[in-house]
């Protein structure tokens, strides 16, 4: 499990662009944690932008009102599985099972604003992750969520310079 982690955070921290990273995020989830579908999404305004996706389909635009993001904000890790630590409001089980997912993961910045989620399927209805494979996620997902804010801030200031370039 921590070599896996390790890998990950390697890796991770070798994207050069938010979208090399939700690309890795989901190859790697997708190739250590049997699942039907692996999707990662960016926080857009009020609906979560699909990055990346692996496996099954998965919803380009999902919508997402302040209350949603404001559970989202809450709990980092939504389950919809029996005999799982995770307790799921009504209304986020019934967003999710409308995405088509039983587990989703919020990417937050620093300051604990969402600014992306991955969610996932088990391969049958009747699967259910285990302990290990979500705990491998929401670790992945945390380091994730910390070099996504690196690049963000990189190429807000990568813009900014070509912005004076222009200007200047």
């Amino acid at each position: 499990f921590r070599a896996a982690i390790r890998s990950i955070a390697e890796e991770f921290h070798h994207s050069f662009t938010s979208e090399m990273l939700y690309q890795a995020l989901v190859d790697r989830l997708h190739k250590l944690i049997p699942a039907r579908t692996v999707a990662s999404y960016s926080m857009e305004e009020h609906a979560l932008l699909l990055r990346s996706r692996r496996g099954g389909p998965a919803p380009e635009l999902i919508g997402v009102s302040d209350h949603m993001k404001a559970d989202l904000q809450r709990s980092r890790l939504h389950i919809l599985q029996d005999n799982h630590r995770s307790s799921v409001s009504p209304s986020v089980e019934n967003w999710m099972h409308r995405a088509g997912c039983s587990v989703c993961c919020s990417l937050t910045n620093e300051a604990g604003v969402v600014v992306g989620a991955v969610m996932m399927s088990p391969r049958l209805n009747t699967d259910r992750f285990r302990e290990e494979e979500i705990d491998l996620l929401s670790n992945a997902c945390s380091v994730a969520s910390e070099v996504l804010e690196r690049l963000t801030f990189q190429e807000r200031v990568f813009l900014e310079q070509e912005e004076k370039k222009r200007n200047g």
